[in-house]
């Protein structure tokens, strides 16, 4: 597969997986066969670059024969306003896995939506073409929408050398939710993100796609603790109207870990079905009509009274995000997509499990990593990803 791709995290609020995700991601690609390029210009916490150079195999770290990574350095030029330093993590059959951020001294420096741009066109003239590049940054999708004219044009030019360049936007309650109300206006975060494809769509450049199809959707509960029988139940309750396959909730959840391996199954099995009849994109039409549901039935709930912050219960709000998402999603497909379940720029993840939690701190801590360690510490989410990978 001779391809030049980069997915470029640039969705969701602090704490939503964009780094443990850019790391699995970058893993599966790596085993897939793909040579990989995790870029971080996560200017608060560039946590990936140094995880991933943590990176070893297990003969290397059994037989103690673990060596320094092996550094190249791209210069600051043609409107690279730092240079970039790349590390080989492995290397093996023809195909690598490479970390890469700012130097030393740049990495924490605050950083404008072109430089990531200029950066990804800058790896691909230093390494060459057929790479995947993953980039981790803290900026959202909005930041786009405040280009000079001039960058614009820019990154047209720059999205010529890649034959897929995706944003993905991570989907949660804290997503969802940033609206302001002023008088007489309501602006959401959806809000800006549509402007901000429009910009480029009136501009010609083709970033997002003509109704923002080209961007990937991740939608995730987001929550860092272990789940309750209850709230998985209440879950799968929502994801069985878009499962091919029935089946009844019969797994005994383990309450020393939150869940059952064969409950997780029954989850995984389905997810497999839906993709392999996944079809059609989803588009910033579909996500609006989701965003005006939920914003319907989140103001019902939280008017009914002053403390319903304090007293909300966190995973029935998780429970409430996804019952709408994903039923207005089985609507819509079956009434465009019959023969589909599932968009295919969607990715599911039923619920973070236990070992999500210090995902990053837990990995930061340890003196040698494996991509098989990353995968297994966030297991279930890896297997989520690599079926959604299957081409």
């Amino acid at each position: 597969m001779e391809k030049t791709r980069a997915y470029i995290f640039m969705g969701g609020k602090g704490g939503s997986g964009r780094t443990p995700i850019s790391l699995i991601l970058s893993s599966l690609l790596y085993k897939k066969g793909r040579n990989v390029v995790l870029l971080d210009m996560n200017f608060s916490n560039p946590d990936a670059f140094y995880i991933m150079t943590k990176v070893t195999t297990p003969e290397d770290f059994y037989e103690g024969t673990y060596s320094y990574k092996e550094g190249m350095f791209i210069p600051a030029e043609k409107g690279v306003r730092w240079p970039l330093q790349i590390y080989t993590v492995l290397e093996d059959e023809g195909h690598f896995i490479k970390s890469s951020a700012r130097i030393n001294r740049f990495l924490y420096a605050p950083i404008e939506p072109i430089d990531i741009f200029r950066s990804l066109k800058a790896i691909v003239d230093k390494i060459g073409r057929n790479i995947d590049i993953v980039v981790d940054t803290n900026l959202n999708l909005p930041s786009l929408g405040s280009l000079r004219e001039d960058q614009y044009i820019e990154i047209k030019k720059h999205l010529e050398v890649f034959d897929e360049l995706h944003i993905v936007y991570i989907w949660n309650v804290g997503t969802f939710a940033r609206i302001i109300k002023t008088k007489g206006a309501e602006i959401s975060e959806f809000d800006l993100l549509e402007n901000t494809i429009n910009e480029f769509k009136m501009r010609g450049v083709n970033l997002f796609g003509s109704r923002g199809e080209k961007i990937i959707h991740v939608l995730t509960p987001n929550f860092y603790e272990v789940p309750e029988r209850g709230i998985l139940e209440k879950i799968l309750k929502s994801l069985k109207s878009l499962f091919v396959s029935s089946y009844e909730v019969k797994a005994e959840l383990i309450p020393q870990e939150g869940y059952a391996k064969e409950f997780f199954d029954i989850v995984l099995n389905s997810l497999k079905e839906m993709h392999v009849k996944k079809s059609g994109s989803l588009d910033m039409n579909t996500l609006k009509q989701i965003v005006k549901r939920y914003r319907e039935e989140a103001s019902k709930l939280s008017k009914a009274h002053i403390n319903f912050g304090a007293e909300a219960e966190p995973l029935d709000i998780v429970y409430h995000m996804f019952k709408i998402f994903l039923g207005e999603i089985r609507s819509a497909w079956r009434k465009n997509y019959p023969w589909a379940t599932i968009p295919e720029n969607l990715i599911v993840i039923p619920y973070m499990v236990k070992k999500m939690m210090n995902f990053v701190e837990t990995l930061l801590s340890s003196d040698y990593v494996t991509l098989n360690t990353i995968l297994k510490r966030a297991e279930e989410v890896a297997q989520v990803i690599s079926i959604w990978l299957q081409e």
